[in-house]
């Protein structure tokens, strides 16, 4: 569920709230109360991966927070923040489940760069760098920026072909042969105009 519960309308929210005879008893109360400590308490045993890595809780009051985030599901649901990166705001929490939170967490994870959001595949796409170059960037513990935008290899090394200067991605185009077939046969020693020569030798065969 989501802040259409209350259909955008705090009186609703607030409705809600007045109807429990403690507003602790609301099963959204807890996971709220957590996430904000997590980022306002400098002794919670968590506050090194949210407050203290500049995650911040943005709701002040139980109310804004049910507006922003809805009614909770069931107990079998905790809050998430669809990017990994961003704050405890409207727009960025809901309630989902381990494992909706799990795939957030790995394949689509997000990644926050020049003021856009977008999943490791989007920027794959979007930059041309392979999904895998991104993900074992991100294993190795180096920023979104130098993720996105240190050039692979293949990119970085120039070859001479047909009397030009060009990246492997290039001359696999100008060939019109696979770039990873070339990229491959490079990386092991190969000349470009051998491993070119095989590559097209094993399209006849």
């Amino acid at each position: 569920m989501t802040s259409d519960d209350f259909s955008g309308d705090l009186s609703k929210v607030q409705e809600y709230i007045d109807g429990l005879a403690k507003v602790h008893d609301a099963i959204e109360y807890t996971p709220f109360v957590a996430a904000r400590s997590r980022c306002n308490n400098a002794n919670h045993h968590a506050y090194r991966k949210y407050g203290g890595r500049g995650i911040s809780f943005c709701f002040d009051t139980f109310a804004e927070f049910l507006l922003a985030v809805g009614r909770r599901p069931s107990k079998e649901y905790t809050l998430d923040r669809i990017n990994n990166d961003g704050n405890y705001e409207k727009g960025n929490v809901r309630w989902a489940t381990k494992q909706q939170q799990s795939r957030n967490q790995s394949t689509n994870q997000l990644l926050t760069f020049n003021g856009q959001i977008k999943t490791i595949a989007e920027w794959s796409e979007c930059l041309g760098l392979k999904y895998i170059t991104i993900w074992a960037r991100l294993k190795k513990g180096w920023s979104t920026e130098r993720c996105l935008t240190k050039e692979p290899w293949d990119r970085c090394v120039m070859r001479e072909y047909n009397g030009q200067l060009m990246n492997l991605a290039q001359i696999a185009k100008l060939a019109d042969v696979s770039h990873g077939a070339l990229w491959h046969r490079v990386k092991a020693g190969q000349s470009v105009e051998f491993a070119i020569a095989q590559i097209r030798a094993r399209k006849v065969g």
